[in-house]
């Protein structure tokens, strides 16, 4: 299966996805939007990659590309961030390194489990490379979805409620990455057949299913990060609804625009939203604003306007360590958006 390139309608697909991420985490949503939001903001990354998913090549040559597409800008970010700042700079600012929180940071890294203090930021990065290397392995080895999806949606299933009723889970997100890889198994499946989708319908049906989980007591009744699916069938066929309303309204987009950008800079925009979202809650605090409505709209446009900066920060001075190729030093916004069209997904 030969290599896809990369189309408008994924970059708008994850540009979009990655601001229902910022948006989900805010306090001042509703509770119905945020189950609404959370049934498919991560599952349409795994649907854009089981779209591009490739068996061309060796499976020690796919595992190397996708530990330096993924794992290496996961310990960057990590090392960066949770070690140095979290473990070293912060704690002798207040008078002493704290070792122990350096030493499960790096710990964390190295075996993120949740539940434990061994665990790391941005659990969406190694879930992903375990997810697309078990994908890539049943497609090139196995390759009969009559036999793989079946398989992968049992134990999905079972890791769920071993994970809801025992706390159970795997080192790297691996239990999370099944159910994950449904979501590739249906991109990959529409684009084979070329589906043509309106999406209205797939839209009623998953705002119905919004409507039914909307009196749930837990926060988060739709959690992919800590696998609280209740129940896992109905949440599924939700998030597989919802993905492809977006594809089928969006397949045929031909320009590009501030949400292609952001789409095709998701990885760093994930990354790094944690900076613009301190610098302006700060702001608002110092100027006195306290209304979680204004904060959050102002954290978003936060985002928006200063994560391009730290964008072309990284791609000029840091690109080998988050999998990038170095461009240029430019505060010319115009060429932010000119993308070149060769690079693949």
């Amino acid at each position: 299966m030969a290599e896809k390139k990369r189309e408008l309608w994924a970059d708008y697909a994850k540009g979009i996805c990655i601001l229902l991420v910022f948006i989900g985490h805010s306090d001042a949503i509703p509770q119905a939007v945020r189950i609404f939001i959370y049934l498919f903001h991560m599952p349409m990354f795994f649907f854009c990659m089981g779209c591009y998913s490739s068996t061309a090549g060796t499976f020690g040559a796919f595992v190397k590309k996708r530990f330096r597409q993924l794992m290496v800008p996961f310990f960057a970010y990590g090392i960066l961030y949770h070690v140095l700042c979290l473990g070293i700079v912060v704690p002798l600012l207040r008078g002493g390194a704290d070792w122990v929180l350096c030493r499960d940071n790096i710990l964390g890294l190295l075996v993120q489990l949740r539940g434990t203090d061994l665990v790391a930021p941005k659990w969406f990065l190694t879930a992903a490379f375990a997810a697309s290397v078990l994908f890539y392995a049943l497609r090139k080895f196995v390759h009969d979805r009559r036999i793989e999806f079946p398989v992968v949606f049992v134990v999905s299933a079972g890791f769920v409620y071993l994970n809801k009723f025992t706390g159970f889970s795997l080192p790297w997100y691996i239990d999370v990455a099944f159910p994950c890889v449904l979501f590739m198994y249906l991109g990959q499946y529409v684009r084979e057949k070329s589906m043509e989708i309106t999406g209205k319908k797939t839209l009623i049906l998953a705002a119905g299913l919004t409507l039914l989980f909307s009196d749930s007591p837990e926060k988060y009744c739709i959690d992919y990060r800590v696998i609280r699916l209740t129940p896992f069938v109905p949440v599924m066929i939700g998030g597989f609804a919802l993905c492809l309303a977006l594809y089928g309204a969006l397949k045929n987009v031909k320009r590009k625009g501030v949400l292609s950008y952001i789409g095709v800079n998701s990885m760093l925009f994930y990354l790094f939203d944690n900076l613009p979202e301190l610098l302006v809650k700060k702001a608002m605090g110092y100027i006195g604003v306290t209304n979680v409505y204004i904060v959050s709209l102002c954290q978003l446009i936060g985002i928006l306007l200063l994560t391009p900066v730290i964008v072309m920060f990284v791609k000029y001075f840091a690109w080998f360590l988050f999998g990038l190729k170095k461009e240029s030093w430019s505060f010319d916004y115009g060429k932010l958006f000119r993308v070149k069209k060769k690079e693949s997904i």
